[in-house]
């Protein structure tokens, strides 16, 4: 086999899962903003199963209506996407909810540790009404004949 077959298909595996997981161009701000809710938790342990599922404890909803979700259990992936929290830290955290109950994170949503407690010091974006899975506009079409 030629050394550069080799060198091309290790460099490409390594491309490739660098780029596994994108994000977008939008900043975080953005994602705060898009997210179905977010709330100040404090992660109490971690089971590794086929997703990461974090204990947690919600300290305070700062956006959002996570009441019929399990307020226990955080979702995240185990792949690249996967957000690897640490346990016995504090966080600002804002996703998703799936299946209607389960409250879910990734990569690219807001997330900020803390090592205390920073309820009542925390600063959020702050966001517009209409941003919240606002469809992008799209530029007016004009036929003339």
């Amino acid at each position: 086999m030629n050394i550069a077959y080799v060198l091309f298909a290790l460099s490409a595996a390594v491309f490739c899962y660098g780029e596994a997981c994108r994000c977008g161009f939008e900043k975080k701000s953005d994602n705060y903003c898009r997210a179905e809710w977010a709330a100040i938790l404090y992660v109490e342990g971690v089971q590794e199963v086929v997703d990461r599922i974090y204990d947690i404890r919600i300290l305070e909803t700062l956006k959002g209506n996570i009441q019929q979700a399990d307020k226990n259990h955080l979702k995240t992936v185990r792949n690249s996407c996967g957000v690897p929290l640490q346990v016995n830290k504090y966080y600002v955290i804002s996703g998703g909810v799936s299946d209607g109950h389960t409250l879910t994170t990734d990569l690219c949503k807001f997330i900020r540790k803390f090592d205390s407690n920073p309820a009542g010091s925390v600063q959020v974006p702050t966001c517009p009404a209409s941003s919240r899975r606002a469809k992008p506009k799209l530029p007016k079409l004009i036929i003339s004949t």
